[in-house]
């Protein structure tokens, strides 16, 4: 997986598919696993310091 030139990635809810027209849904547990096993590349926004801070705001 090569993403040097990719600065900012968005995760879709659901897969974007232009080919496919029976836009499958995403297996919502496999796509957490994926994200686990591949921490290099992804992390979740509530790993981050924003993420920190959002969650703070919120619970407080």
């Amino acid at each position: 997986m090569n993403l040097k030139k990719i600065r900012d990635l968005d995760i879709a809810k659901n897969k974007v598919d232009f080919v496919n027209e029976n836009n499958e849904q995403l297996d919502y547990l496999r796509w957490i696993d994926y994200i686990e096993n591949h921490s290099e590349y992804f992390i979740w926004i509530e790993n981050t310091v924003e993420g920190k801070e959002t969650l703070a705001n919120i619970l407080a």
